[in-house]
């Protein structure tokens, strides 16, 4: 018998945004001070606040999104609640230019298309995380990263049938054998690494375990009668 009855889009919010942290708590520099951020919509707030929990030097973000308004209304939004600089921008470029962080989040939109995001336009020692597949980095972007992750090869491989993934020119390591220590994080100050958040679906589970623990234990929501 089902237990509850969720809206998921909370619980898929936070666990994408948590596994972005993580890889960002073992792979990102720590003394990290700017943030590039494409794509303002739920993804991109929730990623700000989670990124700043994890690199408290962060104190600066560069917001780009596609549309104008919404990128005015994230940097004012954020700025407000994290006390932080939040910049609009009016490029891909001027968002990931001089960034230690980079977070792409915009819509994966099939089929697969030509990414936006050049080689030439990071720096040394930029961590980047991706949660829409490879869709806004270009093939020759990814040759810029001398190691490249993924939370799950699997997946990885099996969406290069719709076209995506392609271009990378090599995987290195998952993110969990990062964090149990099975392979290396970084390297050096200078690295540049490159994450594919794709997202599995399964750590949605003990989220939505913890929450419904919680509902029971503050005796919040609705109760059903069947």
């Amino acid at each position: 018998m089902p237990l509850a009855i969720m809206d998921s889009t909370w619980i898929t919010g936070m666990r994408t945004a948590c596994a972005s942290a993580l890889a960002a708590k073992y792979l990102a520099r720590k003394d990290s001070k700017t943030l590039g951020v494409i794509g303002c919509g739920l993804q991109g707030r929730i990623h700000l606040e989670a990124m700043r929990d994890v690199i408290p030097s962060i104190c600066q973000c560069k917001a780009y999104d596609i549309i104008p308004n919404k990128t005015k209304e994230y940097c004012e939004t954020m700025s407000k609640k994290l006390g932080i600089e939040v910049i609009p921008v009016e490029s891909p470029r001027e968002a990931v230019e001089n960034c230690e962080i980079i977070v792409t989040g915009g819509p994966i939109v099939y089929p697969a298309r030509p990414g936006i995001t050049e080689r030439g336009w990071m720096s040394p020692g930029t961590l980047a995380i991706t949660i829409d597949y490879d869709s806004y980095w270009t093939n020759e972007a990814m040759k810029d990263f001398s190691y490249i992750i993924t939370d799950d090869t699997e997946q990885t491989n099996h969406t290069k049938e719709s076209g995506f993934f392609l271009g990378v020119p090599h995987l290195d390591a998952e993110l969990g054998d990062i964090i149990v220590g099975k392979k290396p994080g970084r390297s050096s100050m200078d690295e540049m690494i490159l994450v594919f958040n794709l997202g599995v679906a399964f750590e949605d589970l003990p989220t939505a375990q913890e929450l419904y623990r919680l509902a029971r234990e503050k005796e919040v929501g609705t109760w059903l009668s069947f």
